[in-house]
């Protein structure tokens, strides 16, 4: 599970509150009211190989960016490939892969060595609520978070004290879509 409010597993129980706020703001990436869209095609569009992204084994932040929003309340989505499934909707249950890292580049979670995570988006943080709408499951999408949509002032610790996420940080995921469904009900 990704981080949540309290780190039950690792670090992974306390994203996932961030996941779900980021997820929440994509929307449609390139008609956002923001009016900050900037390269690319239509989020939510496949894109063919000749123009694709570098693939899931890039090293973090080493995709080409082909489609980049920033909100007024300074969340930042960038598609760094877009999928060709199921669209993303606020409220949904979403299975993902991500690394989550701080601004100077200080890796805090990451599913690839545990296995994807599932969650509902309205668990997760504003950031991720607001992240994921609008991406279709096989998009990759990273999403720049600052404080008050992440984890505002409070410094996140582990179960030993230790501080993993200090209060007031500016909080960056790369995220691969896997499934994106309406909850059960």
């Amino acid at each position: 599970m990704p981080i949540a409010r309290n780190l039950p597993r690792s670090l992974g129980a306390a994203l996932t509150p961030l996941a779900v706020g980021v997820l929440l703001l994509a929307g449609c990436a390139s008609d956002s009211p923001s009016g900050q869209a900037t390269t690319g095609t239509n989020a939510g569009e496949p894109i063919s190989p000749a123009e694709g992204p570098a693939t899931d084994a890039a090293p973090f932040g080493t995709d080409r960016v082909i489609d980049r929003v920033i909100t007024s309340d300074g969340l930042v989505l960038e598609d760094l490939m877009f999928g060709p499934g199921e669209l993303c909707m606020p409220g949904h249950i979403v299975t993902v892969h991500y690394v989550a890292r701080l601004e100077d580049g200080t890796v805090f979670d990451d599913t690839y060595p545990v296995g994807p995570t599932t969650f509902a988006l309205e668990d997760m943080i504003r950031g991720f609520r607001k992240g994921l709408p609008g991406m279709r499951v096989g998009g990759k999408r990273r999403l720049t978070i600052p404080p008050e949509l992440a984890f505002g002032d409070t410094p996140l610790t582990d179960e030993t004290g230790a501080v993993l996420i200090p209060g007031g940080s500016t909080v960056v995921f790369e995220v691969l879509l896997l499934n994106s469904r309406q909850p059960d009900g």
